[in-house]
């Protein structure tokens, strides 16, 4: 399976984005894509896992339901086969949502310039937030009023939820803004982090 036209697939360690050349990424298709639902501090939680990398972080309500959130991520990655495994999931998840010691690696798809705005999201603090317009200045401050939309865009690309932290960007008047899994589990993992930064 070749990766999109202009996209790449990078796995992320340490919020190190590693290019994965298509032999590499072919051996994962030898493992089935794992998924479960679990609880997490801001709700219920859809996580899928390939070959021990994380590939999608959702939060779930009744407008967000794990069969869709499944079946758009094997559409979109051609996934040929998948499983349910709720134990393995729930064991990564509690280890994505330890604030002292979370160590997770991803894989994810995107374009270089999908790339270079995740790795602006993760140089946001834990328990903090930018506006649209300051991810943009940190991605290029010449011209970062032409790269707003952009960059709003490779944000709500990210399948990453938490872990490569979109619900860290805001508008620029404060509000919350939108987030890919409604804009009240943004809310609410903002808040979380900020409760949990010095513990």
């Amino acid at each position: 399976m070749q990766a999109a036209k202009n996209k790449q697939w990078y796995l992320v360690k340490q919020g190190v984005f590693l290019d994965l050349s298509q032999e590499q990424f072919e051996s994962y298709l030898e493992f089935p894509l794992e998924y479960g639902t679990v609880s997490s501090p801001v709700g219920l939680c859809f996580v899928a896992l390939w070959n021990d990398a994380l590939c999608q972080i959702g939060f779930m309500d009744s407008s967000y339901q794990e069969e869709p959130i499944l079946g758009a991520l094997v559409k979109q990655w051609k996934v040929p086969k998948y499983e349910r495994n709720d134990q393995k999931i729930g064991q990564v998840a509690e280890s994505c949502f330890n604030t002292s010691d979370s160590v997770w690696q991803g894989l994810v798809l995107g374009s270089a310039f999908d790339k270079r705005v995740w790795e602006a999201l993760l140089q946001i603090p834990y328990g903090e937030s930018v506006s649209y317009l300051g991810l943009a200045q940190m991605i290029d401050s010449s011209t970062p009023q032409n790269l707003v939309r952009s960059v709003g865009g490779a944000v709500g690309r990210n399948l990453l939820g938490y872990l490569i932290p979109c619900h860290r960007v805001v508008y620029n008047n404060g509000k919350v803004g939108k987030f890919r899994y409604g804009s009240h589990h943004k809310q609410r993992l903002l808040e979380w982090e900020r409760q949990t930064k010095y513990c």
